[in-house]
């Protein structure tokens, strides 16, 4: 907990997506007091996708799942931290739709187990 998904279309340039979830994960500690360890980041490509009727457009869209419990205010100042940083990094993609999405994750409907490692 919490999870990270980023999703782009496959027009997207993403070479360095590990930088990309270093800088989210600091948001992260910043604002929620998450530690990096605790994050699953991962990463999706759509090669097939559709942005309205523009053939050549192009869309990253980043979905932040974490515990409930965090205040609105706090949701709010992740989600637009997050946003300016894929901004920043996506700067040479033109016309491409970046978006956020802060998703609550109910605790009575999250289990973890930490497996040991071997």
């Amino acid at each position: 907990m919490p999870h990270l998904k980023l999703e782009v279309s496959k027009n997207i340039e993403l070479t360095c997506y590990k930088d990309i979830f270093t800088s989210l994960q600091e948001v992260l500690f910043h604002h929620a007091n998450v530690p990096s360890k605790n994050c699953k980041s991962r990463v999706y490509v759509a090669s097939h996708f559709n942005v309205g009727d523009n053939e050549t457009a192009a869309f990253v869209h980043l979905e932040i799942a974490l515990l409930e419990g965090r205040s609105v205010e706090k949701k709010s100042l992740i989600g637009k931290n997050t946003l300016l940083l894929l901004q920043n990094h996506f700067t040479n993609e033109c016309g491409v739709q970046i978006t956020v999405e802060i998703r609550d994750m109910l605790s009575s409907q999250y289990f973890k187990k930490v497996q040991c490692a071997r």
